[in-house]
């Protein structure tokens, strides 16, 4: 230090600077005891922390991505805030798509080439398309999972099929309410399609839980078509 006209020296200042490489939020322990306190003189530090208090949520997802938990080990959440909930399978729904009648002509000709789509839920099922007909016999048979969560209404939609990357057009539609259906019953059902597209005719069953079933689509045979129009008097 120097005096104001700059001829005398007075004395000398020394510094210490502590500096580390460690970027945490938590400063060294000299540094924290000369840390200046925002709060008025005389009120004791606080000894709460402003962190959030971690959840069974966190938890959770911090020991699977860490690979300290498997993912069928994990603990149960509540089902609305858990991202790993499981379905539970409730039941299986078969699908017999049997035919339909005068549906709405589509192609100049004054024929269609429909084919049905089914929608559950996520699940869907599309059947084949048949060529310049109003009256197609689709006679496939399809098996959709119900899961306990899952709505509980069917959708049937009917399009008709444009070739060269055209959308295609939709025919009519209709739905259905499973939860009407009781178990193990069978029921056939002659649906109007909503525009005036028509009608068509599916039969259901509703039946029981069976864990090793798989959701599938086929063709009936020729005796299984002929022994469905017998009980059902199609």
């Amino acid at each position: 230090l120097q005096d104001e006209n700059g001829s005398e020296k007075l004395g000398s200042i020394k510094f210490s600077i502590h500096i580390t490489s460690d970027l945490s939020d938590t400063p060294p322990p000299d540094v924290q005891a000369a840390s200046v306190s925002s709060s008025p003189p005389g009120t004791p530090p606080s000894s709460k922390k402003l962190t959030r208090k971690p959840t069974t949520y966190d938890a959770i997802v911090n020991r699977f991505l860490s690979g300290e938990q498997k993912l069928d080990e994990r603990d149960t959440l509540q089902r609305s805030t858990s991202p790993f909930q499981e379905k539970h399978l409730s039941g299986i729904l078969s699908i017999t798509l049997v035919e339909a009648a005068n549906l709405r002509p589509m192609n100049k000709d004054g024929s269609s080439d429909p084919y049905c789509k089914f929608k559950l839920g996520h699940q869907k099922h599309k059947s084949k398309v048949l060529r310049r007909t109003l009256d197609p016999e689709w006679k496939e048979r399809f098996e959709i999972r119900v899961y306990s969560d899952s709505s509980s209404i069917l959708e049937i939609s009917v399009f008709d099929y444009e070739e060269f990357g055209f959308s295609d057009n939709l025919i009519g539609s209709a739905e259905v309410d499973i939860t009407e259906f009781e178990e193990s019953k069978t029921y056939k059902q002659e649906l109007d399609l909503d525009n005036k597209g028509g009608v068509i005719t599916c039969v259901f069953n509703l039946s029981r839980i069976d864990e090793n079933a798989e959701d599938s689509g086929c063709e009936l045979s020729p005796d299984d078509f002929v022994a469905l129009r017998k009980t059902y008097a199609m």
